[in-house]
């Protein structure tokens, strides 16, 4: 069976370009919320939380409208209200070894959870590993394919500690990451961010290891808010001269996003460039001199007045 979509099926809502360029990384509520409040036309916490009530509390709620402040979806006005403190809960202590064999004879993810960690670990681990990893599964209710995936991911990456790697696992939890195709959406993310980082290395000429954080947050939002690609973080990258790093470029990068550029091409509007091209610096009047005329000068005969 074939699907097309209806036209004028209702009212249409404008939905952001930011918006649609986080498909993949959002979370399923973060992208409710976003939703919500492009139909409304306002933020309103208290209809958000009655009509999504999986969201549980302000708490997630303010988290998830912080993501798309930052994203650029909302503003912010005034100082930001403080959270109420909430008593910390003490952590139940991981199950021990007699607990994980007889919740074992009772679930057999149990012992498929722990054969298949030690196939990625490729070997036998001990037991209080064993209860750490089996304990997500029994205490933190965390699926064995977004742990395995999660097992998986690390690994490759040359980090084999469980205990980091349980502590990762339940603060992605934190961010919305629930499944294990939860888990592959994000990690394919973060596979295209790190190809991004690679390439915005290469054009400064530094090594993408040394990005900061914060440094690679604005990298991502070059390509997946922005939409630029290799071509215009280049072309700051050659007007920025010696000043050449992550947040001068980013500043450029946000002006122009907000003027419409897309491509180099339409940067000659920005005036004087000090581009560096080909070894030399490009000026206004080279830029005058590359552009083809609009019509041929005509010039008077000999003899004319």
């Amino acid at each position: 069976m074939e699907y097309q979509l209806l036209k004028n099926n209702g009212d249409a809502v404008p939905v952001p370009s930011l918006v649609l360029r986080r498909l993949a990384a959002a979370s399923g509520d973060q992208l409710r919320v976003a939703l919500a409040i492009l139909r409304d036309g306002k933020v309103c916490p208290e209809a958000l939380l009655a009509e999504f009530p999986a969201l549980g509390n302000a708490d997630t709620l303010e988290k998830h409208l912080i993501y798309w402040a930052g994203a650029g979806l909302l503003s912010t006005t005034g100082p930001a209200a403080a959270a109420p403190k909430r008593p910390l809960q003490k952590r139940p202590p991981r199950l021990s070894t007699r607990e994980v064999t007889a919740a074992a004879e009772n679930d057999p993810q149990v012992a498929v959870l722990i054969t298949e960690s030690q196939n990625l670990f490729g070997t036998v681990l001990n037991e209080s590993d064993g209860n750490v990893l089996a304990s997500l599964y029994l205490q933190d209710k965390l699926p064995v394919d977004l742990i395995l995936t999660g097992i998986a991911h690390f690994v490759t990456k040359g980090n084999r500690s469980v205990r980091y790697i349980a502590r990762v696992l339940l603060s992605w939890r934190e961010e919305g990451i629930r499944t294990g195709a939860d888990m592959e959406r994000y990690l394919s993310t973060l596979a295209q961010r790190e190809k991004y980082e690679q390439e915005t290395a290469h054009i400064l000429g530094v090594d993408a290891a040394g990005f900061t954080s914060s440094e690679r947050t604005l990298i991502a939002r070059w390509y997946e808010e922005y939409g630029y690609g290799g071509e215009m973080i280049r072309a700051a990258s050659q007007r920025a001269g010696d000043k050449n790093t992550v947040r001068y470029l980013n500043a450029m990068l946000k002006k122009w996003n907000a003027k419409g550029y897309r491509s180099p091409g339409e940067l000659i509007a920005e005036g004087p460039s000090n581009t560096h091209e080909q070894g030399r610096i490009v000026t206004r009047e080279d830029d005058l001199l590359l552009r083809e005329p609009d019509h041929m000068p005509k010039f008077k005969k000999r003899g004319e007045r």
